[in-house]
C-alpha cells in the first residue's frame, strides 16, 4: 500500500501524459488517458478531480493553459507552459540567510507556503534548510494577508467590506505591503473606477474572486505607494496614564490612523485621551482630540457593560465535543507531497544516486516512507517516464524524462512570501545581500512578466523605518544606554546592553540586557521616552552569566515567538476559555474566528456557539486581545482575566 495518496498519484500521471503531448490534449483525451479519471461516476465529479489537479500543479510552478485547437471536438486543448526552467544560482549561505529571514511566517497562515518555497531553494542546490542567525524578525499576519497574496500573484481580484460599511468593494488586486504595524492592500477598485489603498484590518469578510480590472502599470511600486503615507498626512493626539496625577506626567504624542484606533490603543496600553479641563497640548488639534477622547470613552462603556456581567452559557464538557485546531494546521496537501516527491527524484537524477538515508534526512523523513513513495510515484506514471531503481543497500538510482526530474520551480505566490521575509529583515539592517537575495529568488521563477506591466517582485514590499542613530551607534559599537520606558503600568529608568533589533509585526523592538532586571528583555522603541549613551561604560557581561539562570534563561525570544511556543503546546500556559455566538453578523463572525483560530488549540461547537480554549501567553496580551475584538466574545474563565480586564477598562 503507497504513502502517496490518490490525488498525488493522479496529479503525477497527468503531468506526465501532458509532458508526453506538446500540441496538447482535451479534457476527453485527458479522461480516457489518466488513471484515476475513469472512476469518476459523472462528468461533475471528474471535472472536480480536474480543477483539483491543476491547482495542485499550479502550486508546483508548472501551469496549464487552455488554447482553441479545429483538431479537438471540444474545441480547445490543454497543454503545459513553456516555460524557461530557471537556474538556480543559490550557494549555501544563500539558503541558510533565505531560511533565517523566512522564520518571520512562523506561527502565521504563510508558514507553510514559507516552508514550501525554503524546500525547492534547498533542494536545487543540494542544501538542507537549517543555520541559526539569531532571532529574526516576525510577521503577524491580520486575516486576509494570505488570500491577497494570491490575487496578486495570480491576477484575480477581492471583495470585502470595509471599514464597518455595508457597501461590498470589489478590487483588483495590485500590490500589498507594511507600514506602521498595518497591511495595505493597493488596487483598482470596480466602483470608484480608480486606484484605492485599503487597510486590511479594516476589510471584513474578504473573498478572492476572478475579476476583470486594469493591469498594475511598469511603473508601480508598492514601496512608493507606501512611502505616500507619510505620518506627518496623520493628526496628533495626546494620551496620558490612565491613573496619572494632575500636572504630574507629561502628555505623550502619537499619529492617530483613526479615531476607533486611536481609542482602542490607548485601552489597551492603560492610557487616556481624557486630557484635564483646559490642558492644551502643542501639535494637538483639539476638536480631533475631543473626538478620540468621546470615542474612548464610549469603546470604554461598551466593553465594561459586556464583560461585567457572567454570560449564562455552559461551557462544553464532553471531551469529544472539542477539536483540536495544530492536527488541521500540519495536514499535508496533495501539492505539498507531489513536490517532495518530485525534488527528491530531482536531488537523485542530479548527484547520479543516493542512498535512501541521505534522502530521508534531507527531507525530514524516515528510508521506509522515502521508499514507499518514490516506489508509488514511479507506478503512477510508467516505467518508460521514470524508472527507479532501489537496490539492497537502500542506493536510489533512476533515469526518467526532464518534466519529472528537473524538479518545480517557485511559484510567484511563494516568491512574493520569500520577497517580504527578507524586506523584512531589510528594514533592520540594510546590507546589500538582502536585495541581492532578492533578485536571486525572482531568477527562479520561471517565467517572465509582459513588458509593459508592473514586475510582480515590485507588487509587494515594507517601508524602511528610519531607526535612531543613537540606537544603530550603541548596537554597533556595544555601548549601554541609559533609557526613560514607559510600560503597562508605570515608567522606569533603567541602564540595558542592546543586543539585537526585532520586528514583530511593525512595532520594534530592542534585545537587551537589563541591569535592573537583570534578565533579558524586549523593549518598545516607541516606548522609549529618552535615551542616552552611558559612554566609557563597558559592558557587564551580565549577558552571558545569565544564560542559563532563572527567568532570564526562559524568557521569550520575542512577544511573537512566545506565543507561537504556546499554540504548539511546547510550554505549559493558563487555558483561557472564549464563547463566540453563531448569531453575529457573518462577516463580523468570520473576522472573530479567523482571529482566534490562529491562536486556539482546542475548538467546540454546541447549541449555536463556538467555543475556543487559548493559552495565555501573558495576561496583557490577553486584555489586549479581548479589548481588539470588542463585544463580540464572552470570557467564561479564568475569572481573574476579567476582573483584570475591567480594572483596566477603568471606572
Amino acid at each position: 500500500m503507497y504513502v502517496t495518496s490518490k490525488a498525488v498519484e493522479r496529479a503525477a500521471a497527468l503531468l506526465d501524459v501532458l509532458s508526453s503531448a506538446p500540441w496538447g490534449l482535451d479534457r476527453q483525451a485527458l479522461r480516457q488517458r489518466v488513471p484515476g479519471y475513469g472512476l469518476a461516476a459523472t462528468d461533475a465529479a471528474f471535472e472536480r478531480m480536474f480543477e483539483r489537479d491543476k491547482q495542485v500543479l499550479r502550486a508546483l510552478g508548472v501551469e496549464l493553459v487552455a488554447e482553441r485547437a479545429d483538431r479537438s471536438q471540444l474545441g480547445f486543448v490543454y497543454r503545459l507552459e513553456s516555460k524557461s526552467q530557471a537556474v538556480a544560482d543559490f550557494s549555501a549561505l544563500d539558503v541558510v540567510v533565505l531560511s533565517h529571514c523566512a522564520r518571520a511566517w512562523e506561527g502565521t497562515e504563510l508558514e507553510r507556503l514559507a516552508r514550501a518555497a525554503l524546500l525547492k531553494v534547498g533542494a536545487s542546490v543540494g542544501q538542507r534548510l537549517g543555520g541559526e542567525l539569531g532571532e529574526p524578525a516576525r510577521f503577524t499576519t491580520v486575516p486576509g494577508v494570505a488570500e491577497c497574496l494570491a490575487a496578486v500573484a495570480e491576477g484575480k481580484g477581492v471583495s470585502f467590506r470595509y471599514a464597518g460599511r455595508d457597501e461590498v468593494r470589489t478590487v483588483t488586486c495590485w500590490g500589498l505591503g507594511l507600514r506602521f504595524g498595518h497591511w495595505y492592500l493597493v488596487g483598482w477598485d470596480r466602483v470608484r473606477q480608480g486606484q484605492r489603498i485599503f487597510r486590511l484590518d479594516r476589510a471584513a469578510g474578504l473573498a478572492v474572486l476572478a475579476v476583470e480590472g486594469p493591469e498594475p502599470p511598469a511603473s508601480f511600486s508598492m514601496v512608493r505607494e507606501l512611502a505616500d503615507l507619510e505620518p506627518e498626512q496623520v493628526p496628533l493626539v495626546a494620551s496620558l496614564p490612565l491613573a496619572a496625577e494632575d500636572g504630574e506626567d507629561e502628555p505623550q504624542l502619537s499619529p492617530s490612523y483613526g479615531l476607533v484606533e486611536s481609542a482602542l490603543q490607548a485601552i489597551k496600553d492603560g492610557r487616556t485621551h481624557l486630557l484635564p479641563l483646559g490642558r492644551e497640548v502643542a501639535g494637538v488639534v483639539q476638536g480631533y482630540q475631543q473626538k478620540v477622547a468621546e470615542k474612548e470613552a464610549e469603546l470604554r462603556q461598551e466593553l465594561r457593560v459586556w464583560h461585567a456581567s457572567l454570560p449564562d452559557l455552559a461551557i462544553p464538557e464532553r471531551s469529544k465535543a472539542w477539536k483540536p485546531v495544530a492536527a488541521q494546521r500540519s495536514r499535508e496537501s496533495a501539492a505539498d507531497q507531489l513536490m517532495r516527491l518530485l525534488l527528491m527524484v530531482s536531488l537523485v537524477e542530479s548527484t547520479g544516486g543516493l542512498p535512501l538515508a541521505t534522502l530521508a534526512d534531507f527531507f525530514t523523513t524516515t528510508e521506509s516512507k522515502a521508499r514507499v513513495q518514490l516506489e508509488g510515484l514511479a507506478s503512477s506514471v510508467g516505467f518508460e517516464s521514470l524508472a527507479l531503481d532501489i537496490n539492497s543497500q537502500g542506493f536510489v538510482t533512476l533515469r526518467g524524462q526532464q518534466v519529472l526530474t528537473r524538479g518545480v520551480s517557485l511559484t510567484e505566490t511563494e516568491a512574493l512570501v520569500l520577497s517580504l521575509a527578507l524586506d523584512l529583515s531589510a528594514s533592520l539592517d540594510t546590507e546589500s545581500f538582502y536585495s541581492h537575495l532578492r533578485q536571486k529568488v525572482w531568477a527562479s521563477v520561471a517565467g517572465e512578466a509582459a513588458p509593459d506591466l508592473a514586475p510582480m517582485s515590485e507588487r509587494v514590499g515594507i517601508y524602511r523605518a528610519d531607526l535612531d542613530p543613537m540606537i544603530q551607534r550603541a548596537l554597533n559599537d556595544k555601548i549601554p544606554l541609559k533609557i526613560t520606558y514607559r510600560s503597562h503600568r508605570s515608567v522606569t529608568h533603567r541602564v540595558i546592553e542592546p543586543l539585537a533589533l526585532m520586528v514583530d509585526n511593525g512595532p520594534r523592538y530592542l534585545q537587551a540586557w537589563c541591569r535592573l532586571s537583570r534578565q533579558v528583555r524586549h523593549f518598545r522603541l516607541d516606548q522609549i521616552l529618552s535615551m542616552s549613551l552611558v559612554e566609557g561604560d563597558s559592558l557587564t557581561g551580565s549577558y552571558q552569566t545569565g544564560l542559563g539562570q532563572g527567568e532570564g534563561a526562559s524568557a521569550p525570544i520575542s512577544p511573537r515567538s512566545w506565543l507561537t511556543q504556546l499554540t504548539k503546546g511546547q510550554v505549559a500556559a493558563e487555558m483561557m476559555i472564549l464563547a463566540v455566538s453563531k448569531r453575529l453578523p457573518l462577516a463580523l463572525r468570520e473576522k472573530t474566528h479567523s482571529a482566534l483560530q490562529r491562536y486556539a488549540l482546542e475548538i467546540a461547537d454546541e447549541n449555536g456557539v463556538t467555543f475556543y480554549k487559548i493559552p495565555v501567553a501573558h495576561t496583557l496580551w490577553a486584555l489586549q486581545l479581548l479589548i481588539e475584538l470588542g463585544p463580540t466574545v464572552r470570557l467564561l474563565s479564568p475569572d481573574h482575566l476579567r476582573a483584570s480586564l475591567l480594572e483596566l477598562l477603568g471606572d
